[in-house]
């Protein structure tokens, strides 16, 4: 029973002291955390314009082969439906 709670106390002595640790680091991860967030959220908007400019270049281009799709498509429908020769 002693044990438990010497147990208990030592963790309630480490808790106290990681969180003034921690409380004392603040101050000098603060610009550091608000730069990764500013960081973040430029990341974020720059790669969802890039995707946008992607998406439009490849809607604008003319395909190869413009039946191709079509000709991809599954002849029937269902597991039962004869395969084409290719």
């Amino acid at each position: 029973m002693a044990a438990l709670r010497l147990s208990g106390e030592l963790k309630q002595q480490l808790r106290r002291r990681l969180t003034r640790s921690t409380l004392r680091k603040v101050p000098t991860l603060t610009p550091l955390l608000i730069g990764a967030g500013i960081g973040a959220t430029i990341n974020s908007r720059d790669t969802r314009r890039l995707a946008d400019q992607v998406r439009g270049d490849l809607r604008k281009r003319v395909p190869a082969d413009p039946g191709y799709w079509v000709r991809a498509q599954p002849s029937g429908a269902g597991p039962d439906a004869p395969s084409r020769p290719r």
